[in-house]
């Protein structure tokens, strides 16, 4: 006799490749304002932006100065 075992959404979410083509020490680019930002990404935070849109933590080192926020996957670009 066959067992068969039911995923849940959790644990398919694991196994599943990310949809955003991101991934923790990727180097992004991000535009604030009239100005482009270079940063890498330090932490993937889930889809918890709005409509479930990933989130990710950016590093930035703008003149001197260490800085981390969180941007959504649709605001970030590759630098290549």
């Amino acid at each position: 006799m066959v067992k068969k075992t039911m995923k849940t959404a959790s644990s398919m979410r694991k196994t599943l490749p990310g949809p955003t083509g991101f991934r923790v020490g990727d180097r992004v680019k991000i535009t604030f304002g009239n100005n482009d930002v270079e940063g890498v990404i330090v932490e993937d935070r889930g889809p918890f932006g709005g409509n479930g849109a990933q989130l990710f933590s950016i590093q930035t080192d703008e003149e001197g100065e260490p800085c981390v926020f969180e941007m959504p996957v649709y605001l970030l670009k590759a630098v290549k």
